[in-house]
């Protein structure tokens, strides 16, 4: 399993690094187009739109991942030991909660954008392309709090503080 995670992993920044890539040649596309032959294409600003929502929310997943997503842990750090890890499960399990809403919520819309078919004015692209990135995000990033809430509850999760974490990616 931790093999599948792993790959997993390299998957999702493989995902996030190509669509980056995309973002940016189509970006170039895009002020060539504008400035130099000055024939703006629309579709090109659309699938910009599409690409940076699907780069922001699976980056969130990643982010999950890494322990990267920005946390309040002030109080957390100032409670003894023992509460600590009831504190910490709580919190995560209130991030669960309003990642499984999320979940939900961008289904509906991205079943909304479907059954009306509802699509961009400049490339015709349907709009679910877009919306659909946030159910599967969240799904996603579901499976990464439960495994992050079991690794807690084992004692596995990182010790670290925000502050230690910080000065790290400060200093690579």
């Amino acid at each position: 399993m931790k093999k599948f995670y792993a790959g997993y992993n390299r998957f999702e920044k493989v995902v996030v690094g190509v669509i980056m890539l995309l973002l940016i040649i189509m970006g170039f596309v895009q002020v060539l187009f504008r400035f130099v032959l000055h024939m703006p294409l629309a579709w090109t600003e659309e699938l910009l739109t599409f690409c940076m929502i699907w780069v922001a929310y699976l980056g969130s997943s990643a982010a999950a991942n890494e322990r990267k997503h920005i946390l309040v842990s002030m109080f957390v750090d100032l409670m003894p030991k023992p509460l600590r890890l009831g504190f910490t499960v709580a919190s995560q399990i209130i991030w669960l909660i309003c990642t499984l809403l999320m979940t939900y919520l961008g289904g509906y819309v991205t079943m909304n954008y479907i059954s009306r078919g509802a699509v961009t004015l400049g490339g015709q692209f349907p709009y679910w392309v877009a919306a659909i990135a946030i159910p599967i995000s969240m799904a996603l990033m579901v499976i990464r709090i439960l495994v992050l809430i079991v690794h807690t509850l084992r004692g596995e999760s990182d010790t670290r503080s925000q502050e230690e974490i910080v000065r790290e990616e400060m200093d690579t």
